[in-house]
């Protein structure tokens, strides 16, 4: 099943409530899951760029100085390395908002936590990418 239009897109998140009963269809369900299984994927790439071939690419192990000479060398590179981080994170929020409509109904309390702990992991290394923007102020 794809998404036709952006209809289709916004309803594959509802869920629906009856009373105090709360009811997802099989298809909305479906939908919900491969709209994570997509944000899953979207983060490979990301992840792979941004966190492991810049690195390797750039920093140099035991040399300070040659990992400075590399990052001025390359600065475009770094900085889209702290791009490619910073997407992850905004990519792995907007999936824990899904995977939680998607298991809310089986454990809110569980789903919360979730939600949570990812919030909080995810701020801590939006934060440290300051850490990253540090290395190219002069």
């Amino acid at each position: 099943m794809y998404f036709t239009d952006q209809w289709s897109i916004m309803q594959c998140c509802l869920v629906a409530k009856k009373g105090n009963k709360m009811t997802i269809q099989l298809t909305n369900s479906k939908h919900i899951a491969r709209l994570a299984g997509f944000l899953y994927f979207l983060l490979i790439p990301l992840g792979f760029f941004g966190v492991t071939y810049v690195t390797s690419a750039l920093i140099v192990s035991g040399n300070a100085a040659a990992t400075v000479n590399n990052i001025i060398a390359s600065e475009s590179l770094y900085r889209l390395s702290m791009v490619s981080a910073l997407w992850m994170n905004v990519v792995s929020i907007v999936l824990v908002l899904v995977l939680y409509k998607l298991l809310e109904p089986v454990n809110k309390n569980l789903a919360t936590l979730m939600v949570v702990f990812l919030m909080v992991g995810a701020g801590i290394a939006m934060l440290n990418e300051l850490n990253h923007f540090a290395a190219l102020v002069k």
